[in-house]
C-alpha cells in the first residue's frame, strides 16, 4: 500500500523581515500574522533574547483548506528556530485549532496531525487519548492520514486515504508470521501481510466492530527475533477521534 508518510513533507512558508527580534505586539501587527485570526498568542521564544535574532518571521501555512468544526479556537505560538548549518535565529508562527465537546479536547495542527484528548487529564496523560497525522502530496496531491491509540501505538494503525481505510497491525513484522487482531466480543482476524495491513473490507469489518466494543487485541511477530508482541487498547473515545480524523481528511 502506498504511503506518503515514507518522506518528509515540507511546509510552505511566508517570511518577513525586521531589523531585530520583533517584539509579540509588531509580529501581531504582522498583516500575514492577522490574517491567521488567532485567538491568542504564546511567545516560547527564550528570554534571554536571543542577541543573534535576525528579526524575519515565517508564518507556516495550513494544508486544511477549511476549518475542521466551526469555531475552532485558534491558538498561535512564536519560537525561534534556526536553519541547518546558520547560527541566525528566525520567529516561527506555527498555531493549533482546538475545541472542547462533551468533555474532550479536539486539537488539529497546521501540519496535519492532532489529537482527541479527555480534557479531564493530564496534558502528558496518554490514557483514553488518540493521536492522527494527516499528510498531502506535493506531487500528485493525494491525501493520507493514520489514527493510533496514544498508549499503544506502535500496535497498530489505523490508515485513510482514497483506498477507504486500512488496519494495520505490528512494527517491524516478521516476514511469514501472521499479525491478528481482536474486537472484544467478535471473532479474531489473521493476516500474512509483510506490513500486517488487512485488505480495505476486512479493514471496514474491524472498525465497525470497533466503534461498537470496547477493547481490542492485537498480536505480530516483531523482527528480527521473531518476538511476539501482544497487546491490549482501549477503545474509549476511538469513534470520536476516527470521525475527527476524517474530518481533518475531507478539509484537506
Amino acid at each position: 500500500m502506498k504511503r506518503i508518510f515514507s518522506f518528509v513533507m515540507v511546509m510552505m512558508i511566508t517570511a518577513f523581515a525586521y531589523a531585530e527580534r520583533p517584539s509579540i505586539d509588531e509580529i501581531q501587527a504582522n498583516s500575514q500574522v492577522k490574517a491567521l485570526n488567532c485567538s491568542s498568542f504564546k511567545d516560547e521564544r527564550l528570554n534571554d533574547s536571543y542577541p543573534e535574532n535576525n528579526g524575519i518571521i515565517k508564518v507556516s501555512s495550513s494544508i486544511l483548506r477549511k476549518p475542521v468544526i466551526e469555531g475552532m479556537e485558534r491558538i498561535c505560538t512564536i519560537s525561534g528556530r534556526r536553519n541547518p548549518g546558520e547560527l541566525d535565529v528566525y520567529n516561527s508562527i506555527d498555531y493549533f485549532d482546538q475545541t472542547i465537546k462533551n468533555g474532550l479536547v479536539y486539537k488539529v495542527y497546521s501540519d496535519g496531525s492532532g489529537s482527541v484528548k479527555p480534557s479531564d487529564t493530564d496534558i502528558l496523560s496518554r490514557v483514553d487519548s488518540w493521536s492522527f497525522n494527516c499528510k498531502r502530496d506535493m506531487i500528485d496531491g493525494s491525501r493520507e492520514c493514520y489514527l493510533s491509540s496514544d498508549v499503544n501505538y506502535k500496535d497498530f494503525k489505523i490508515f485513510r486515504g482514497s483506498y477507504g481505510y486500512i488496519v494495520s497491525v505490528g512494527w517491524k513484522n516478521f516476514p511469514g508470521l501472521p499479525s491478528r487482531i481482536r474486537v472484544e466480543g467478535s471473532r479474531p482476524f489473521s493476516t500474512m501481510d509483510r506490513d500486517g495491513d488487512f485488505s480495505s473490507s476486512t479493514s471496514r469489518q474491524i472498525i465497525n466492530q470497533m466503534r461498537r466494543a470496547s477493547a481490542v487485541f492485537v498480536s505480530y511477530s516483531e523482527w528480527p527475533y521473531r518476538d511476539v508482541q501482544q497487546s491490549e487498547s482501549s477503545l474509549k473515545n476511538f469513534t470520536e477521534a476516527l470521525d475527527f480524523m476524517d474530518a481533518v481528511y475531507k478539509a484537506m
